[in-house]
């Protein structure tokens, strides 16, 4: 997890003696282990398949959305109960990582950084319907509502303290049926300043095959095929551009790009390379991101820290990514986006005003501060100011 591997190397940067515990490691970091090993590792995925078969099966709304189940104890929370840490803090625990009942647990002070509605929701990890409101009471008896009413009686007595990297997510939990009484503390996620930085243009296009000219970038993962990634808006906010005189070329990374665009198309593909996906942010005019639901929105603040603007419409946790208010469009209204593109397009803003603007609200320094205070009250027992 991109997110939570940040939050550690910003820890540890400030001299806070991190350790993760992950079901699969994917860096040479010493302090990130893997206690379920090889064979642990292929049980989560045998789980994995048969649990996703059985959601899928059991789903009545998005049955082909993520979801989790948490029906099996695998021992990742034996491994960090055993730690002794000072406080265990969970991140996306989801694809059958943890069992419910192995997450009530771990002994306290918990805190865990609800990276989607899975922590508060049924089954879903991000709910159209807002079922969790009110405890599943509305609509069919179907996963969601089991696996939430599993979570209602397995965490009962569960008491963790939340971060949201938004406060919209801090709002829905506070909204929610099982979890609105749980205090929240609201800090953004981080990044590596070092490598989302700003450089030139015309040598991250050379360095990507790219041409010369107007470019805006999209990206995300699954790209246009997502719906909740807005593609179908995208299209229409391009087409509206077109109207406006402005053809830029569009590259897209992680998916296929929208049909049938009045401009050229360059699809990247997937990007997993920190520095190759700084290149992209580099060589584009305006990234946007025309999602209709985001917990936080990591692309923008990636795209922003390397002196590209982001744009986006103002919904969800792209309302605290997006560092100028005057880059958020009303909520999925295409022309406004169109003419916020069209007027950077236009007028390029200064990079390092839109790096330094970003910087000041995520960079590593400031993120790990705020998360080491938070330890801090909760070992001692203080009560937390909170920020929702």
């Amino acid at each position: 997890m991109i997110g939570a591997y940040r939050v550690h190397a910003a820890l540890r940067a400030a001299g806070t003696d991190s350790r993760m515990l992950v079901i699969r490691k994917l860096t040479d970091d010493p302090a990130v282990s893997e206690p379920l090993g090889a064979r642990g590792r292929a049980t989560v995925r045998a789980v994995r398949f048969w649990a996703k078969r059985r959601a899928r099966w059991g789903a009545r709304a998005d049955p082909t959305g993520m979801r989790s189940l948490g029906l099996v104890a695998h021992g990742l929370g034996r491994a960090a109960a055993a730690a002794g840490a000072d406080v265990i803090h969970l991140h996306w625990v989801g694809g059958e990582a943890m069992g419910l009942a192995e997450i009530a647990r771990l002994p306290g002070p918990v805190v865990w950084t609800a990276r989607d509605m899975w922590p508060f929701s049924g089954a879903e990890h991000f709910s159209d319907d807002g079922r969790y409101r009110n405890g599943y009471a509305d609509g069919p008896v179907d996963i969601d509502r089991r696996t939430w009413q599993r979570k209602a009686r397995l965490w009962r007595g569960f008491k963790p303290h939340f971060i949201a990297a938004s406060q919209w997510m801090a709002t829905e939990l506070a909204a929610s049926a099982l979890f609105g009484e749980a205090p929240c503390t609201v800090i953004p996620n981080t990044l590596d300043p070092a490598v989302f930085a700003p450089g030139s243009g015309e040598d991250a296009r050379a360095a990507l095959g790219l041409p010369a000219g107007p470019l805006i970038l999209f990206g995300a993962i699954g790209g246009a095929a997502d719906p909740r990634k807005g593609g179908d808006l995208l299209a229409d906010a391009l087409h509206r551009l077109a109207g406006l005189g402005h053809r830029p070329v569009l590259a897209v990374f992680g998916g296929p790009a929208p049909p049938g665009l009045p401009m050229p198309t360059i699809e990247l593909g997937p990007i997993r390379d920190p520095a190759r996906l700084a290149l992209a942010y580099r060589a584009a005019d305006v990234f946007v991101a025309p999602s209709r639901l985001e917990s936080f929105g990591n692309v923008a603040i990636e795209a922003q820290a390397c002196g590209t603007p982001a744009v986006a419409f103002r919904t969800s946790g792209l309302i605290d990514a997006v560092a100028d208010p005057a880059r958020l469009a009303p909520a999925f209204d295409t022309a406004a986006l169109a003419a916020i593109m069209a007027g950077l397009l236009d007028a390029p803003p200064d990079p390092a005003a839109i790096r330094a603007a970003t910087l000041a609200r995520v960079a590593p320094d400031i993120v790990a501060a705020r998360h080491i205070a938070l330890y801090a009250a909760l070992r001692a027992g203080r009560q937390v100011a909170l920020t929702r």
